[in-house]
């Protein structure tokens, strides 16, 4: 009965059908008389985000249920990962054995296991020689990058599949004792894994059902079939767990960390901060200023910049200015757009490749010029961040008034040198944007 209300507190345990499939977004969940297994679509709009007990490394010996993990998040699905115990060197007692990264940030970079690696624009990797990059012996002497593969890190072990080859427990037992190596791969018990196509575009999530106890040779002769390339093992026992689409599949007890499968759509949200100009100045027909306006992510997924994304159509971290409409509507080819007006480093914080709610800048400073038309009158430039697949959520409109100086002599209308009378205010349906007068 205990065990139960401990299931209960985690969440709801969902028992799908077997044979059942359900594909939300980037992600397809299948079940199987002993499998749950997760289908991530990596070139779609989701984000893979490492997770401690309350977003806290320091409250990894308390532990926390996946499902918990998930809902603070409005994960779409997770899975726990690596195995956790007192390994003689606090603050890390109770929490993850092997190598921790969490957005860029560095907690963890020890014991020679496996660990699967994930960057800031999805591409994930799984291999034990980590421990040996510069990052993680901190002897790298340039930027390291939202692009680094080193960004989020969940460790594990063993090795299960290399490159399409079933592995046993006479070739792969990363550090493990040769009594827990063949534990892990002769012993009939619950499992977590994950594993990564050979082409890196879909990853693997695995959990056996609840009740259902198989070795692991089955575990990734189920994952090769499917298509992974490479695989490895994650706690398992009962801590092994899996959630998804509001429920838990498979419950277990509390873990020290998760891997967590989120929506881009609502993993993305911006917060206008600030603009450079509020005030309207008074330009001279073909004046060119530098204006620029500031955003603050406060979502999941981080934001980078144009100078470190090698694809931006297939990116979802990508996110660039753009301009609007007065309803906050995209306008593709707006007239009067000079083509300096959105620059091509669009998101320039001092230094920084990525902005992320945590592990760096949290805030995007969008530079760019205006040129004023030929044609003297009050215009309006309106402006909002959009990523790959829409506008940011949340993120405001920067709107800047800008009034050109009419040519010719004093008179009715203001001219540069003139002080009077005020210059005339275009009607809002003619005002936005700029007239294509001039590029």
């Amino acid at each position: 009965m205990k065990r139960l209300v401990m299931f209960l507190v985690a969440g709801i345990l969902v028992i799908p059908a077997v044979g059942r499939t359900q594909t939300i977004g980037a992600v397809t969940h299948t079940s199987t008389s002993q499998f749950d297994l997760l289908k991530i679509d990596l070139a779609g709009d989701v984000c893979l985000l490492n997770v401690f007990p309350g977003d806290s490394y320091s409250n990894a010996n308390q532990g926390e249920y996946i499902s918990s993990m998930c809902q603070r998040y409005s994960a779409l699905a997770g899975i726990n990962t690596d195995y956790f115990g007192n390994d003689g060197s606090p603050p890390y007692s109770s929490g993850p054995e092997g190598m921790a990264y969490r957005v860029g940030t560095k907690y963890k970079c020890d014991r020679f296991r496996t660990s699967m690696a994930i960057s800031a624009d999805n591409r994930v990797s799984i291999d034990k020689g980590y421990q040996s990059d510069p990052i993680c012996q901190g002897t790298r002497t340039d930027s390291p990058g939202a692009l680094s593969y080193l960004y989020n890190v969940l460790s594990g072990g063993p090795l299960i599949i290399n490159n399409g080859t079933i592995l046993n427990s006479s070739n792969s037992c990363d550090n493990f004792s040769a009594g827990t190596c063949g534990s892990y791969w002769n012993t009939a018990t619950r499992h977590t894994a994950a594993g990564i196509s050979a082409d890196g575009r879909w990853l693997y999530l695995l959990a056996t059902q609840p009740g259902i106890n198989v070795d692991l040779n089955t575990v990734a002769t189920y994952l090769k079939n499917q298509g992974a390339y490479r695989a490895l093992k994650y706690d398992g026992g009962g801590s092994s767990q899996m959630y998804f689409n509001g429920g838990s599949l498979s419950t277990g007890r509390e873990v020290v960390e998760g891997l967590l499968i989120i929506d881009g759509t609502s993993g993305r949200h911006g917060i206008l901060v600030g603009q450079s100009m509020t005030s309207t100045p008074l330009l001279l027909p073909g004046q060119v200023i530098q204006l620029s306006v500031t955003y603050q992510n406060d979502g999941v997924m981080p934001w980078e910049r144009t100078t470190v994304v090698s694809n931006p159509s297939v990116n979802p971290a990508y996110v660039e200015l753009r301009s609007v409409d007065g309803s906050g509507n995209e306008l593709p080819n707006p007239p009067g757009m000079h083509s300096s007006w959105v620059s091509t480093s669009r998101i320039t914080p001092a230094g920084a490749e990525f902005v992320g709610r945590e592990g760096g800048p949290n805030q995007a400073t969008f530079t760019f010029t205006v040129e004023a038309p030929m044609a003297g009158g009050t215009y309006t430039l309106q402006v909002a961040p959009f990523c790959r697949t829409g506008r940011i959520a949340g993120a405001g409109t920067a709107t800047f008034n800008i009034n050109v100086a009419f040519t010719g002599p004093c008179g009715t209308r203001q001219i540069i040198g003139c002080t009077n009378p005020p210059h005339p205010i275009i009607p809002p349906a003619t005002s936005q944007p700029v007239p294509n007068e001039k590029k």
